[in-house]
C-alpha cells in the first residue's frame, strides 16, 4: 500500500510561499527548512503571486445575507420554542418526568430489560410522559 501524501494547512503554505517571495533563501533551502518538496514551494509561491490581488478584493463576505434555508430553520426554532412555552403554561405539571426516569433517560421498565444485554424496543411516544401514562404501560 502506498503511503498517504501529507496535506498542509493553508497558513503553512502561505508562510512557505512568503519565505520564497522574500528571496533571501533559495527554493531548496526553504524546502529543507520546512520539510516540503522544492516543487511545492515553487507552486505555492506562484499561487500567491497569481492570486494575491484577490486577498484584498472587497467581496462583501462579512455583510452578505444568510441563506434562505438557514433563515427558515431559525424561524422554525422560534416557533417550536413558543409552542413549547405555551404547552408548559397551559398544562403545568402534565409533562413532568418522574425522577427515576430523569436519571436514565429510558422509560420505566426499560432498564430492567437491558440487564440481559438486549436493547429495549422503545416507541417514540413512550419517551415523553404527558397526561395519561397509557403509552408506556402498554408495550
Amino acid at each position: 500500500m502506498t503511503p498517504k501524501r501529507p496535506t498542509y494547512q493553508a497558513a503553512f503554505k502561505f508562510k512557505v510561499a512568503l519565505e520564497a517571495i522574500k528571496g533571501q533563501k533559495t527554493v531548496n533551502e526553504i524546502a529543507s527548512t520546512f520539510g516540503v518538496p522544492p516543487n511545492r514551494v515553487s507552486e505555492w509561491k506562484q499561487a500567491v503571486l497569481r492570486d494575491g490581488a484577490t486577498l484584498f478584493a472587497h467581496t462583501g463576505g462579512a455583510h452578505r445575507d444568510p441563506p434562505a434555508h438557514e433563515t427558515e430553520l431559525y424561524e422554525q426554532i422560534g416557533r417550536l420554542k413558543m409552542e413549547l412555552e405555551w404547552l408548559k403554561k397551559t398544562s403545568p405539571g402534565a409533562c413532568a418526568i418522574p425522577p427515576d426516569e430523569q436519571r436514565s433517560g429510558l422509560p420505566r421498565g426499560a432498564r430492567a430489560s437491558t440487564m440481559d444485554g438486549s436493547i429495549p424496543k422503545i416507541r417514540p411516544t413512550s419517551l415523553l410522559v404527558c397526561g395519561r401514562r397509557t403509552s408506556d404501560q402498554n408495550p
